[in-house]
């Protein structure tokens, strides 16, 4: 005796779970994106005035400081925000 097992179905649950691989993909690479945008134009809003005042070379203790200066002056750390970054590995996994 022979066993019809009707797939009619399948079909449309292999198209619903394609349709939602795809919006999955999308929503991460749409994170990403923006995240990678507002890193961007955050790191765009660092004054030139700092940037310019590094000397091309350092030749004396006084131009040491002056880098010094400069590079302390960046807003490194300000944009820092650990539970942010775990919480988009988190949201990666």
């Amino acid at each position: 005796m022979k066993l019809h097992n009707s797939e009619q179905g399948m079909g449309v649950i292999f198209v619903l779970l394609l349709v939602a691989v795809v919006v999955i993909i999308g929503a991460i690479a749409y994170r990403l994106k923006s995240n990678v945008y507002n890193t961007n134009s955050a790191s765009a809003g660092v004054s030139t005035a700092a940037q310019t005042a590094v000397p091309k070379t350092i030749t004396s203790k006084a131009d040491l400081q002056q880098a010094d200066k400069a590079i302390q002056a960046l807003p490194i750390n300000q944009e820092l925000n650990p539970s942010q970054l775990s919480g988009n590995i988190k949201t990666l996994l």
